[in-house]
């Protein structure tokens, strides 16, 4: 599985990624709620990026969309056992506020969680770079050897406490309101920049790899 700089709630990541069309109500979480290694986790966010949590472990997704005419939600990240790209397609019941793979008709529907709890932890995927610095970062992967069409950049929310601490203990101490902070990831690989706007340009003022 991908391995990654940040953690939150048991397996859950703290990243953000590019935005997707989305459907605003399927924002939240989503569980079987069964017990052991049972158990299957998705979250959507509101910026298209989320997470699948089961019991092997965690991927992110780094996108998700919605057919509201197929009632079908499509999630892709590295989710194949070999960290693969992949998609995954799951069937929306709207009245039921649950998501089921398609692909397996015995798995137990996931059920939305309505915690208020959760509210902070989803406000982490509301953040997404601008275009020009996704734009910057991935001519960045490119020089820092990241293989071309193998990695994805996904955005950092640092306002939330948990993840700068995180960001303070790799040596981002020096953060500013407007700053954005994206990461570089591609298997067991992620390379976390901080981009700051000057003269109307984006320049990169702090980089942590963890190569």
């Amino acid at each position: 599985m991908i391995h990654f700089l940040l953690s939150a709630i048991g397996y859950l990541s703290l990243f953000c990624a590019l935005i997707h069309a989305t459907e605003e109500n399927l924002v939240g979480v989503y569980s079987n709620k069964a017990q052991g290694f049972g158990t299957v986790t998705i979250v959507l966010g509101k910026n298209g990026s989320g997470d699948l949590v089961n019991s092997v472990g965690r991927s992110p997704i780094w996108g998700w969309v919605y057919d509201a005419k197929e009632s079908i939600v499509t999630i892709t990240g590295p989710l194949a056992e070999n960290d693969g790209k992949q998609s995954i397609t799951l069937l929306y019941d709207k009245a039921k506020q649950t998501l089921a793979f398609e692909t397996k008709a015995d798995s137990k529907p996931l059920i939305r969680i309505n915690e208020k709890e959760l509210d902070t932890y989803l406000s982490l995927f509301d953040v997404t770079a601008s275009a020009q610095v996704i734009e910057l970062a991935q001519k960045e992967a490119l020089t820092c050897g990241f293989a071309k069409d193998s990695f994805h950049v996904l955005s950092l929310n640092p306002s939330h406490e948990a993840l700068a601490k995180q960001l303070k203990e790799q040596g981002f101490d020096d953060t500013k309101q407007g700053d954005e902070l994206v990461q570089i990831q591609e298997k067991n690989r992620a390379c976390t920049l901080q981009y700051r706007k000057k003269d109307d340009e984006w320049r990169l003022i702090h980089a942590h790899d963890t190569k």
